[in-house]
């Protein structure tokens, strides 16, 4: 352990820490394990789409909709956008929604990429296919569901907050619209969430953001 860490800690937090690296390391040589023993049952899961308890129902999602007229012509325009493959990132401006990793890249490029990778380009589609029932964005928003799902199942290192953006925007958007989706892409979502819910559940610490839990909990 660096001594970095140690110094000016109370032997209780010494501990605490001991023991939360203690316990990660114990999840990640278990997870492989428990993931081949879960195998069939994550295959009955993941051809479930339909009969699964969602969160929030379509019917709910036009009520809200509904409420606020004043927002639809800047979710329309949102939509447009990232509909022809482009959307605004904070702090890099408009970017192309290219699911490929850029290896070799700069610290910069793969922070930007992280932030485009966390898929909160999927809720204006779908807010916007809600709204005014065009049949592009539903497109756009298919192709893009199983484009970052191949990207994400990649075998590489993925931060664990990013993964529960992921998993928080892609159970809204299924949710709401799972019956209007094809099968085969309600089942990339599916599997990009548990991608994602292994890597939490393997690398979560005692204390972390508040989004890490509220994906494992949903």
């Amino acid at each position: 352990m660096p001594v970095l860490a140690l110094k000016g800690r109370s032997f209780g937090e010494v501990s605490a820490i001991a023991w939360n690296r203690l316990a990660t390391r114990s999840r990640q040589f278990r997870l492989p394990l428990v993931m081949r023993i879960s195998q069939k049952e994550t295959e009955r899961w993941l051809d479930a789409g339909e009969s699964l308890c969602w969160p929030l129902t379509q019917a709910k999602a036009v009520e809200i909709l509904n409420r606020h007229p004043e927002d639809h012509e800047r979710i329309l325009a949102w939509a447009d956008e990232i509909a022809s493959g482009f959307a605004q990132v904070p702090q890099f401006g408009r970017r192309c929604l290219d699911p490929s990793f850029p290896e070799g890249a700069s610290a910069a490029e793969i922070y930007a990429y992280r932030m485009t990778a966390r898929l909160d380009f999927l809720r204006p589609l779908a807010q916007a296919h809600l709204i005014s029932g065009r049949d592009d964005f539903l497109h756009a928003l298919d192709g893009l569901i199983e484009g970052w799902s191949h990207a994400r199942s990649v075998a590489r290192s993925w931060d664990t907050v990013d993964d529960s953006i992921r998993v928080l925007n892609l159970l809204e958007v299924m949710a709401v619209l799972r019956e209007r989706l094809p099968v085969d892409t309600v089942r990339f979502g599916l599997q990009t969430i548990l991608y994602c819910a292994w890597n939490i559940e393997g690398r979560r610490a005692r204390t972390g953001n508040h989004l890490i839990y509220e994906a494992l909990a949903l």
